[in-house]
């Protein structure tokens, strides 16, 4: 496709299209350099100059000889650490371990060098685990040596953040066993203890260790103010503000409230997103010590970690469903539009002090995020004016982090879901990459990553649906989208530029082929994981499971090609929660009643809350995903409901298992479990789908008898009477619910069904008289109209065809032809 010898950039400008006349000229795709384990070094490196004289050979350090001697091994080792080469850094000290080799420096300097380079999870896991695990071959010197420890736990606190969290507990509490707590005096050890006590959320032992620490008299000679301020900033990690509270006001009357602890806490309140203690600590800090200079920018980005806040709960209620992230009118919206209010009010107070490249960053990651949420209201423009106007104005120069952003940015905008089956984002995002280019930045492997989403597909009008794509279950269509066929362009280009394949590029490129059905491509891919040495981890198995759970058949090719697959590389307690979720979507796909019970077996074995003997408790629990955290006995009832949505779906849906649904409906009700709006819908279409015909009704009339009751118990909305007249029928009152409308379209159906036609137009009327729009589905609205027509409903149908049918929404262009033929054809 592309001339040979063409450059990088040229091909790139070759995807865009011609009527945008932009191509991306000059552009030389500055080289990546790698070490033999494919880990890529920071490209900015790559362009000094380098003495090699005598650099230790690389193949040497990824693959060492049998005997080094102690100096060669330093040198190797330090020389891992220059490039950042941690996982050569772990071979090499192994190999130091198998030969008696490793000594207090070596383990200290590969903990340095871990701790210096960019988060690598599986090495890092892999040297925490020599330090907790109980078949450890550690030698007793080492293990019992408390200054190494203190970097092991960093290494815990770095995994925190992942999904090897737990790494950080068993770390805690190996160090408790291997250390005599009576008698440690280790200043720097019970700072890192309290410190994480926080992360892992828990304020008990914070309690209870400073309470040792400040009671018993072994520890006299800490310093007790270095120690107040640990369990302040532990307080704050786990947001115990009560008690964080009473320590700052101590230390305050005191008069040992130190600068450097209010500093941090404004910069831990900032990152959290707590804009309003942000503000708090920042104003005492300058109360107190009025040089301690500007925090401007640290209160944009507490705006701009709220707003990110925001951004990843909408995403988790809305965006893995496919929906657009801009919440309805509510609490969420109005939460919103307070936090907008509160930048604006903080940008146009500071309009004049806004002169470095670090807040015009922080801007331009505001728009952005405000833009995924709501494109109409904060189109990129205004982050693309930062960088035209903005800057420019103020002498300041973009900078690298600021041209990513920004092709981040218009990588993943929904702004341009226009009508037509081309991508515009990719278009926008190439014309940004060259833009790049000309300042001096040139493409590396996180340009091709922002390339990949920009391809994600999409549905003109309806946006770009899977860009959080999680399971296939959850998304509220599983209409096949357009497919970018750049994809594969770009990834000639990305190969032909010696940039390898990873994680990230390899998930996208999965989304993009199967969400739109190019499965044998997908596999392809996925099977390149193994060429790559890319870990097949728990979360690419359920990735690929959910994209195949969309066709019948790959649902089979996974249930018995991949599952086999990952019962080999991961065991069965490492497995997520969604995994599980994601084959048993495939079996539901694929109507395999023994493949589903036997997955739906498995799931009840990994989590104790299945159990039919279980109750919820308030002890610490595993979330679905892993994480041990505290949970009430209401949030644990809201977890138990939702974990057997999946179950109560493939009883409900594959017709061998439909009558195991009333069973688990009893071991529900024995456990006291409150049904969530999906549960109801679930309810409600099983008893539409497999009732027998003389019970349908009765069974969906109590269905959505209850429904009704229950919106008025948590919601406190009065149910509205049907009819006056016996029986009374109760029905939702306004406003609705996306949940309202799928269980009143399914009771609608259900009266259709039964031909009731005048039952279906007293609910029709009080409709309108509830809301001025109806979202009804257009096969249900079909339905009545020839329900009407059969039973000669002259008046009934009159007034559906000039009244209700103009206030249905979304409807298209041969729901509106149909409309226009009934009003032509039927008189008012």
């Amino acid at each position: 496709m592309f001339r040979k010898g063409a450059s990088i950039s040229n091909a790139l400008g070759q995807l865009t299209r011609k009527s945008n006349r932009v191509f991306l000229t000059n552009m030389a795709l500055r080289p990546l350099s790698y070490t033999t384990t494919s880990k890529m070094v920071n490209p900015s490196s790559s362009s000094q100059s380098v003495d090699t004289t005598n650099k230790p050979d690389v193949h040497r350090i990824n693959h060492p000889p049998k005997r080094m001697t102690s100096q060669q091994l330093h040198d190797a080792l330090a020389h891992c650490q220059s490039v950042g080469n941690v996982k050569g850094a772990v071979k090499l000290v192994t190999k130091a371990q198998e030969n008696n080799m490793a000594t207090v420096a070596t383990y200290d300097q590969l903990l340095e060098t871990i701790l210096s380079a960019p988060l690598d999870v599986d090495s890092t896991a892999t040297v925490a685990a020599w330090f907790y695990l109980p078949q450890s071959t550690l030698p007793s010197d080492i293990k019992s040596n408390v200054e190494l420890w203190h970097n092991v736990m960093k290494l815990g606190f770095r995994l925190a953040s992942t999904h090897r969290r737990e790494d950080l507990r068993v770390l805690v509490e190996s160090f408790t066993s291997t250390f005599d707590l009576a008698t440690l005096d280790n200043q720097d050890s019970w700072g890192l203890l309290l410190r994480a006590y926080g992360i892992l959320n828990r304020p008990d032992r914070i309690s209870a260790l400073m309470t040792s620490l400040t009671s018993q008299p072994q520890y006299t000679g800490l310093d007790r103010r270095a120690l107040d301020e640990a369990a302040v900033l532990a307080y704050a990690a786990t947001r115990s503000y009560e008690k964080m509270d009473e320590l700052v006001q101590s230390l305050e009357k005191e008069g040992a409230l130190d600068q450097k602890l209010l500093l941090k806490l404004t910069r831990n309140f900032g990152f959290a997103g707590d804009v309003e203690r942000t503000q708090h600590y920042s104003d005492l800090c300058h109360q107190l010590y009025p040089d301690s200079g500007d925090t401007t920018t640290m209160l944009m980005i507490a705006h701009r970690a709220a707003l990110h806040n925001q951004y990843l709960s909408l995403v988790k209620t809305r965006g893995t469903s496919g929906l657009p992230l801009k919440p309805p009118t509510g609490s969420t919206s109005s939460t919103l539009d307070d936090l907008h209010a509160s930048w604006d009010a903080l940008i146009t107070a500071n309009k004049d002090n806004l002169d470095n490249a670090a807040q015009c960053n922080v801007m331009i990651e505001y728009f952005a995020l405000a833009n995924i949420i709501d494109p109409e209201a904060f189109p990129l423009s205004k982050a693309q004016r930062i960088v035209d106007e903005y800057m420019p104005a103020h002498n300041i120069k973009p900078d690298k982090l600021i041209w990513n952003n920004l092709l981040r940015s218009y990588a993943t905008t929904t702004e341009f879901s226009s009508n037509t089956k081309h991508n515009v984002r990719l278009d926008k995002a190439l014309e940004i990459l060259a833009r790049m280019d000309e300042a001096g930045f040139h493409a590396n492997q996180a340009s091709f990553h922002a390339l990949f989403k920009a391809c994600l597909p999409h549905r003109p009008d309806r946006g770009y649906s899977y860009d959080h794509f999680s399971l296939a279950s959850r998304m509220t269509t599983t209409v096949r989208p357009y497919f970018d066929a750049r994809v594969f362009d770009l990834e000639r280009i990305m190969l032909a530029a010696k940039i390898p394949h990873d994680r990230t590029t390899i998930k996208l490129m999965m989304t993009c082929l199967g969400a739109t059905g190019k499965y044998q491509a997908m596999w392809n891919r996925w099977r390149l994981l193994k060429m790559t040495g890319v870990r097949r981890d728990a979360g690419l198995y359920q990735h690929v499971f959910s994209l195949a759970s969309m066709d019948p058949e790959q649902s089979q090719y996974a249930l018995s090609v991949t599952r086999n697959e990952l019962a080999r590389e991961i065991t069965h307690g490492r497995i997520p929660w969604d995994t599980y979720v994601a084959m048993l979507d495939c079996a539901i796909t694929s109507q395999m009643p023994d493949m589903a019970t036997l997955i739906i077996n498995e799931m009840r074995r990994r989590e104790p809350l299945l159990s039919p003997s279980s109750q919820p408790s308030s002890s610490p629990s595993l979330s679905p995903n892993g994480d041990s955290s505290l949970s009430s006995p209401s949030s644990s009832h809201t977890r138990q409901a939702n974990l057997y949505i999946p179950l109560l779906r493939a009883y409900a849906t594959i017709p061998a298992l439909a009558p195991e649904v009333p069973k688990l409906l009893n071991e529900m009700k024995s456990k006291q479990i409150t049904y969530n709006n999906t549960i109801w819908q679930i309810i409600m279409s099983y008893h539409l789908l497999h009732d027998d015909a003389g019970a349908i009704m009765q069974n969906v009339q109590d269905t959505f008898n209850a429904f009704t009751m229950q919106r008025l118990e948590t919601q406190g909305r009065i149910p509205i009477p049907v009819r006056s007249s016996s029986p009374i029928i109760p029905f939702p009152s306004a406003p609705y619910s996306a949940t309202d409308m799928s269980m009143i379209n399914m009771y609608v159906t259900a009266l259709l069904d039964a031909q009731d036609v005048s039952l279906v137009f007293d609910v029709l009327r009080v409709m309108q008289t509830e809301t001025h729009t109806i979202h009804l589905s257009r096969e249900t609205l079909r339905g009545v109209a020839k329900l009407a027509k059969q039973e000669k409903s002259h008046a009934e149908l009159s007034w559906f065809v000039h009244h209700l049918l103009p206030t249905v929404s979304s409807q298209n262009a041969n729901f509106k032809q149909w409309c226009q033929h009934l009003q032509d054809t039927v008189p008012k």
